[in-house]
């Protein structure tokens, strides 16, 4: 078993499969990575400790987590990697880390991006921008363009958003704390969580 992974990894390499997913126009399949993904960065224990005690079946018992997810998870924790997912990131080989921190842009708008301008990563999205490529594809237009340069910005001088693989989980996380705190009657995660 890969001792390195955490649930942190697992989350994130579950919801870019979903992402990866939805840039293919896959029904139904993206949202339900994206709630084993949510479901397991949520987790106060490790996966590792999960799968060591109770294996595979206990993986499916996540929320959210199936016999196909479950399966992929185990993969993660023996190996490290996804080789779905790795097939999936070849066939459009955009570094999504790095596109979906701009706000404004997810799966399909990072799939246009690569099919049309060739966009690849962070760099590849700023000399589009700059020279007004952007704005000349359907969906885009000025006033996108002029907020992918912001979002690149923010990126380059922040380290920029989280995926929301990465983000929610913490923030659910951190919801749950301050429910228990006391004189708290009401907290609920608002606004771009990522």
């Amino acid at each position: 078993m890969a001792k390195e992974i955490t649930n942190q990894k697992v989350s994130e390499i579950l919801s870019e499969i979903g992402e990866l997913l939805e840039m293919q126009n896959v029904q139904f399949k993206p949202r339900a990575y994206e709630k084993a993904a949510e479901a397991i960065g949520a987790m106060e224990d490790e996966l590792r400790g999960v799968y060591a005690t109770g294996g595979l079946k206990a993986i499916e018992e996540i929320p959210g987590v199936g016999a196909s997810i479950g399966a992929k998870i185990e993969e993660i924790l023996k190996t490290g990697r996804s080789k779905d997912h790795d097939e999936l990131a070849k066939k459009v080989p955009v570094n999504l880390k790095e596109l979906s921190g701009i706000e404004g842009l997810g799966p399909k708008s990072i799939k246009k991006l690569y099919e049309h301008l060739k966009i690849k990563n962070l760099k590849d999205l700023e000399v589009a921008a700059k020279a007004g490529k952007i704005r000349k594809l359907e969906g885009f237009g000025e006033k996108a363009e002029e907020n992918i340069l912001k979002g690149v910005a923010f990126a380059k001088k922040s380290g920029g958003r989280f995926t929301l693989g990465a983000a929610l989980p913490l923030a659910r996380a951190l919801e749950e704390r301050i429910k228990k705190l006391s004189g708290v009657e009401k907290v609920v995660v608002a606004g771009s969580v990522r």
